[in-house]
């Protein structure tokens, strides 16, 4: 993420990320870290006001994209960075399926939805332990 904020920061004049009010980094499944966002700004040099460590959902993306689009609309902010390591996996998935779709015959794309929601439940299921395990709340 560092790596790709960095090139954004190149591709724009090398100011972006000293004018930025707010980044915000989805939630990871893979993340060890306490505060991945606060790990992100420290490797990347700097310190905006607004940092969030936003929760995992399959809208969280689009949602951080509104918000921030209507508080620069408001001039709350100037600039704002939404990062998250599942969006280059939505992405990639969302364009091989496109690519692809005229090959999936209804009992392949059967097969996939059932292996996805066995995944997606396993991913839950681990959460939830961990959550448990930590001792916190929902």
């Amino acid at each position: 993420m560092a790596q790709a904020l960095r090139q954004v920061d190149e591709d724009g004049g090398g100011k972006l990320l000293d004018r930025l009010d707010s980044i915000e980094l989805i939630g990871l499944i893979s993340s060890p870290y306490e505060d991945p966002v606060a790990l992100l700004c420290k490797r990347l040099g700097i310190d905006p006001p607004r940092k969030v460590n936003a929760s995992m959902g399959g809208e969280m993306t689009m949602r951080l994209i509104h918000d921030a689009a209507i508080a620069i609309a408001k001039g709350e902010i100037g600039a704002a960075a939404i990062v998250g390591g599942s969006m280059l996996w939505w992405i990639t998935l969302s364009h091989t399926i496109s690519r692809y779709r005229h090959r999936i015959d209804l009992r392949t794309l059967a097969f996939v939805n059932r292996i996805a929601g066995l995944l997606l439940g396993s991913f839950g299921a681990i959460l939830i332990a961990e959550v448990i395990w930590k001792g916190g709340s929902f």
